[in-house]
């Protein structure tokens, strides 16, 4: 996409307000001549300088290019570098490549002039690593919703509309929702827009479901099942015969029935997620395409689960769109839920045994071993055998970490930080294992911490079926702690 500038003496900039919900910096704007969008996942492996990917789809256009435009104030706008790696190409590259790029090929080249504003988005993980020397290089994450209760009275506004509800059940509706959000400890989904949308509607139905997180997903493809189904105007999705074995517990509520009568689509929406999300190659665990979807699954399946809105196709905004256009879940963490109902039908040793290699592979340093936590979280939902096996592999990755970085004394604090954040997971786990009346189930974590000042959520300490959860854990690993991290106070319930 290529813009020009032209006269904005009719745009005002709105007034500022105490609550700001939009962009309205116009002036910013109209300092720049030219804006360009660049989509990287159309130039994957095809091309790794910018300017190039600009030039060509100009050219593409059948539109004139010409070189001075780069004298003027440009804004680059580069989507997805998290989608995008460099062509499998030689370093240094042969005579007549027309690759120039350095043995670091992190990155596409980017044209670098002060009279050029480059801006990337990408997924943490692509620039977890990357190296930034560069001063005048800033970087932003987006964490979330900047108020949510915003977001969700919006929601309860148009729902209500629709249904003639006055304003007085409106503000009531919004109140008992935030109290079963606060009470169920569901802040931490409610930030995520994504997430936030579907919990609101599941309460408007009278579907929202409490205690268990997995019963929460349940619902969540349940809803979006029925309307697939609805949109058709079909009973079931005919997806022919195939065999889906036992069923999980979770799966066995009267709240599932849409997800009951179409088990086989589940369950193959169920590899895709798990192959995805365990390919080592990030670039395509999140963002896939057609062709690694249809290893798992028909073409008339991904039609039905496009219909679901359980998977979603991303529309290019570029100049001009590539033929491989991304595919991907709804949202990481329904992405996770399908990938633990695939570690419950691997139950037989052979195919576990591939599946927790999978796993280890995906999953195998501190770096990426946090990573694990959502799915680790699900599995202590749906199959306890298969929570056990990776709270070991996590319990062991934490445990090398930490005597890899001991030996360094200018990371010192480091491995007591990843503990924790370890431990939290597990604890996570504890409790959704029990929300879904798991028993027996053993977790594995040789490394515990209790030091307020790494933040251990403050819920975590409230009393659940088995006694308080991080006593619970250390009752579980009592003869195989590695290490302990303990603060005590006069009132602190291990003083007893």
């Amino acid at each position: 996409m290529v813009t020009s500038k032209k006269d904005t003496s009719s745009a005002t900039t709105s007034k500022k307000t105490s609550e700001q919900t939009a962009f309205d910096d116009i002036d910013t704007l109209r300092d720049y001549t030219f804006l360009f969008f660049v989509s990287l996942r159309d130039y994957s492996e095809y091309m790794c300088d910018v300017t190039h990917m600009i030039e060509n789809a100009i050219k593409r256009k059948k539109l004139a290019w010409d070189d001075c435009v780069w004298e003027h104030k440009c804004l680059v706008l580069t989507d997805a570098a998290d989608e995008w790696y460099h062509a499998k190409i030689p370093f240094p590259p042969p005579s007549d490549s027309t690759c120039i790029c350095h043995k670091d090929r992190t990155m596409p080249l980017y044209l670098q002039r002060t009279n050029i504003t480059n801006i990337i988005t990408a997924r943490p993980w692509k620039l977890a690593d990357l190296k930034i020397s560069d001063t005048l290089t800033r970087t932003f994450e987006i964490s979330g919703v900047l108020n949510y209760k915003t977001l969700s009275r919006n929601m309860f506004r148009v729902l209500a509309e629709k249904d003639y509800i006055t304003k007085t059940d409106q503000k009531a509706n919004s109140i008992d929702f935030f109290h079963q959000i606060n009470t169920h400890n569901l802040k931490h989904l409610i930030t995520i827009p994504a997430m936030c949308v579907q919990l609101v509607h599941q309460f408007y139905v009278g579907r929202l479901t409490t205690g268990s997180l997995c019963a929460l997903y349940v619902n969540m493809l349940d809803m979006h099942i029925a309307r697939g189904l609805q949109k058709l105007q079909i009973p079931v999705f005919n997806t022919g015969e195939k065999s889906c074995g036992d069923i999980p517990d979770i799966l066995r509520t009267e709240t599932a029935e849409y997800v009951q009568a179409n088990l086989s689509l589940v369950y193959s929406a169920s590899e895709l997620a798990f192959k995805t999300l365990t390919d080592t190659n990030k670039q395509s665990s999140l963002v896939f395409r057609e062709n690694t979807i249809i290893q798992y699954m028909t073409k008339t399946e991904l039609d039905y689960l496009l219909q679901t809105g359980i998977i979603t196709k991303k529309k290019s905004l570029a100049l001009c769109p590539g033929k491989n256009v991304p595919y991907m879940f709804v949202h990481k963490t329904i992405q996770e839920f399908l990938s633990s109902l695939t570690l419950y039908i691997a139950m037989n040793p052979t195919k576990m045994d591939a599946i927790m290699h999978a796993l280890q592979l995906a999953y195998c340093d501190g770096r990426s071993i946090l990573d694990i936590g959502q799915l680790f979280i699900f599995t202590c939902g749906t199959c306890s055998p298969a929570a056990e096996r990776m709270s070991k592999h996590i319990s062991d990755v934490i445990t090398n970490d930490m005597e890899c970085k001991l030996q360094d004394d200018s990371d010192v604090f480091s491995p007591c930080v990843l503990s924790n954040k370890a431990q939290n997971i597990v604890l996570n786990g504890i409790m959704e294992g029990a929300a879904n009346k798991h028993t027996g189930v053993h977790l594995n974590f040789s490394h515990m911490r209790n030091d307020p000042e790494l933040v251990i959520e403050e819920w975590l300490w409230r009393p659940h079926p088995e006694g308080k959860v991080l006593k619970t854990l250390i009752d579980m690993n009592i003869s195989n702690i590695v290490s302990m991290l303990f603060i005590f106070s006069f009132d602190s319930q291990f003083c007893d």
